[in-house]
């Protein structure tokens, strides 16, 4: 298929994501410099592959929390992302609606994305049976400069169904390693009621391979008996996870982001080690 360009269009409703639409961040995103104290975090950085437009076959739309299918895909022909990218699908024509890929590039060809209800694109995806076809466009976005070798512990820190770019970025960090080393990877998640959470139980299988797991729920309705459950919100839950050292990688709305950078910087992280979930370039400057 030929490359399609980043259009220059009106910016989507982005709601089911809990992505909006943002102002350029370009110097405040900016990734930090390989000559930092916890070393390359990168080798070779080729950069996030050039957008295009594929056909794509549903192989699996499966409940993932209150209100939130997990749509399954797979792509006709090759296609590559980063960890942190998000994509435009299409189910119907007019019906366009960007979303971050919650796979990791580890599973291709399987694809997997998070649909939530009340968007605009939303209906249309969350009824796809499986089978059917529909049109995937991007990837779009730089997504997460995630290190090949880490030096420093990483943590992960998303609210509501942006786990999807967490959970994206994570698995790549994990890759195949069954254990990983106390204190090195971290999740830590916001959501508003314990059914709202997804990959509940894949979560629960990451920390048997040693990833440190924290829900932090806002409005519990029952008593939080989980370990990996607690209450209150996000930032109340960080102090003891991370030091000077820790890569922060954040996904969630430009608010929620604001909110944990700071917490992140009261706690000692600064600026260059915190990369937040990059949106579409073309998505900037909306109509």
């Amino acid at each position: 298929m030929p490359h399609r360009p980043e259009p220059a269009a009106p910016a989507p409703d982005f709601a089911e994501q809990d992505h909006p639409p943002e102002s350029d961040r370009a110097d405040r995103d900016r990734a930090p410099e390989a000559t930092h104290e916890t070393g390359p975090l990168v080798e070779a950085d080729p950069g996030p592959p050039p957008p295009m437009e594929l056909a794509a076959r549903v192989t699996a739309n499966l409940a993932a929390a209150s209100g939130v299918r997990r749509l399954i895909l797979e792509p006709l022909v090759h296609w590559s992302f980063r960890a942190g990218q998000v994509a435009e699908l299409v189910a119907e024509p007019g019906t366009e609606g960007y979303f971050a890929i919650a796979s990791a590039p580890i599973e291709l060809p399987r694809l997997s994305f998070l649909i939530k209800a009340g968007g605009s694109a939303s209906e249309p995806l969350m009824a796809l049976a499986q089978g059917r076809a529909l049109t995937i466009r991007g990837p779009y976005g730089r997504g997460f400069d995630i290190p090949s070798v880490p030096r420093s512990p990483l943590v992960f820190i998303a609210a509501g169904t942006a786990i999807a770019a967490a959970r994206s970025g994570l698995l790549h960090a994990l890759g195949d390693v069954e254990v990983v080393p106390p204190g090195s990877l971290a999740l830590v998640v916001g959501v508003r009621h314990e059914a709202d959470l997804c990959f509940a139980d894949e979560l629960l299988a990451l920390a048997r391979r040693g990833v440190v797991i924290r829900v932090a729920v806002s409005r519990p309705e029952a008593p939080l008996t989980a370990p990996h459950l607690r209450h209150g919100r996000v930032h109340d839950h960080l102090a003891d996870l991370v030091t000077p050292a820790t890569l922060a990688f954040l996904a969630g709305s430009d608010a929620f982001e604001d909110d944990v950078e700071a917490a992140l910087g009261t706690l000692g992280v600064g600026h260059a080690q915190i990369q937040r979930n990059y949106r579409p370039d073309h998505r900037s400057n909306p109509a």
